[in-house]
């Protein structure tokens, strides 16, 4: 029952239709992720790269080590399993891939595979 009530005082999260303030909160809300994200680099030890596309088209990186290519290669080399312990939608996606069996060479596949979870996230 408190559940309920948490979910009944949220409030629902919309797209920003003004465009100047849509960008201003998109530069804010960066800027604290980038905090928080320097905040788990140096509290847990860990390695993190995120790749941001703003509204407006441009894009911004940040990585731990200043070296994103190697975390990028880092994921890429993961077996498949590995790379999707943690998804809901592993079943789904290793139903996909093995549809997929003509398709030549796994990083081909992988990358069907993470475009598909991307359009089916904003579907």
């Amino acid at each position: 029952m408190e559940e309920i009530k948490k979910m009944e005082n949220m409030e629902e999260i919309k797209k920003i239709e003004n465009p100047t303030s849509r960008l201003r909160a998109y530069s804010r809300r960066r800027n604290n992720l980038i905090k928080k994200a320097n905040r788990l680099i140096k509290e847990c030890g860990v390695e993190l790269a995120i790749v941001v596309i703003s509204p407006s088209g441009h894009m911004s990186h940040f990585s731990s080590d200043h070296n994103m290519g190697s975390i990028l290669e880092r994921y890429i080399d993961l077996p498949l399993e590995a790379r999707y312990a943690h998804d809901p939608k592993l079943k789904e996606k290793q139903a996909i891939l093995a549809q997929l069996e003509p398709i030549q060479g796994m990083e081909n596949k992988s990358l069907y595979l993470d475009i598909q979870f991307v359009f089916s996230s904003i579907l």
